[in-house]
């Protein structure tokens, strides 16, 4: 390669290797913004998808893939530009360069482009099979028709958060079974706390359940469908009453300005490694998200969390009210995930106007 007379020709080996560096970071800036842009999109995929890790190594090869593209580009920009102001230059040379800079550039930007179609496809999931839909079904029910019979307000652990709940005495051999209801208003996108019910054993989770006591929690990552999970928990009761064991599969669909993720049972056996004493339990519920008109720019959604709990074996009456606000307790978790500091007073009028409205509904007022 012959450089001519102009000035970038003339330049010193100090000086092209300080362009060369400053090209590299060049390329490694664009790189991390890149990535930066689709930590969102990074988080939903390894939320909803069938094989996270899988997932998790394509992701990151082909984002690294992506910054090495865009840093050649960067570099034959460069070359040309210089070329343009020397005296002599190899024109096949320049010729290979310029072929290399936009061959490069449209990788970047095909790239670009299937990152966005995915996104889009991992936003609306995979068409739901005949056996999740019918989990729909019966966990949409659970939501009743509005009337007030056989609701009663609960003391809610959150004064965010309103919680009625229906209880059925069990008759002589039956189990004992209650379903409560929270309604509250979280500061994020119906997809956001979908993608955060999905993420049911996250670090942080995990770590939060095993604070309170909890001797398991864990994900059957072998039963992972599209759209659909499988977890297990070991919940802890108060010393007199078996630990209760529940083993759902989460369901996740969306609609228009909604996701709804359903939750029920499965008669999997779940090995933990150690004897727990335990007696397994049947749990059914649906999180019903629906997006809010954003306020001061900020996103909202209303969150309704419906769970009936069916708690095996002998149960006693108080104990089902004590577990059923622990269970929707969820709900307060979800409101500090997503909490934005500086609007945590402005969420009191709409969170207001659902007590009202639900409690309206169910005649609690």
């Amino acid at each position: 390669m012959r450089y001519g007379t102009g000035d970038v020709g003339n330049c010193s080996e100090v000086s092209f290797c300080a362009t060369t560096i400053s090209i590299y970071f060049l390329g490694g800036v664009l790189t991390k913004l890149s990535q930066g842009s689709v930590r969102r999109e990074w988080r939903m995929e390894l939320n909803m998808s069938i094989k996270k890790i899988a997932k998790m190594k394509d992701v990151s090869i082909r984002r690294a893939v992506q910054g090495f593209l865009t840093f050649v580009t960067g570099v034959c920009a460069i070359f040309l530009f210089s070329a343009m102001s020397a005296d002599e230059m190899d024109e096949t040379l320049i010729s290979i360069v310029g072929l290399i800079g936009v061959v490069a550039m449209l990788g970047v930007f095909v790239s670009e482009i299937r990152f966005s179609l995915e996104a889009n496809i991992e936003r609306r999931g995979e068409p739901a099979m005949e056996d999740q839909l019918q989990i729909f079904e019966n966990c949409e029910a659970l939501l009743g028709d509005g009337g007030s019979a056989g609701w009663k307000a609960l003391e809610s652990t959150s004064k965010e958060v309103e919680m009625p709940m229906k209880y059925f005495p069990p008759k002589k051999g039956e189990r004992s079974v209650g379903t409560g209801k929270g309604i509250t208003v979280v500061d994020c996108s119906a997809e956001e706390v979908a993608a955060w019910v999905m993420d049911y054993c996250s670090n942080e989770r995990t770590r939060i359940s095993t604070e309170e006591g909890n001797p398991a929690r864990l994900e059957l990552t072998e039963k992972a469908r599209a759209n659909e999970i499988a977890v297990a928990t070991v919940k802890k009761l108060p010393f007199f009453v078996d630990n209760r064991e529940f083993v759902v599969r989460l369901v996740w669909k969306s609609k228009t300005n909604k996701v709804l993720v359903a939750f029920e049972s499965i008669k999997d056996e779940v090995d933990y490694g150690i004897t727990l004493k335990k007696a397994r339990g049947l749990s059914r519920g649906l999180w019903l998200l629906e997006d809010l008109p954003a306020r001061d720019g900020a996103k909202q959604c209303r969150v309704t969390h419906v769970v009936q709990l069916d708690f095996g074996g002998f149960s006693p009456t108080w104990v089902v009210d004590k577990m059923i606000p622990v269970a929707l307790g969820v709900l307060k978790e979800a409101i500090e995930e997503f909490k934005k500091g500086e609007r945590e007073t402005e969420i009191e009028e709409p969170v207001e106007e659902v007590r009202r409205w639900e409690c309206d509904e169910l005649g609690m007022r």
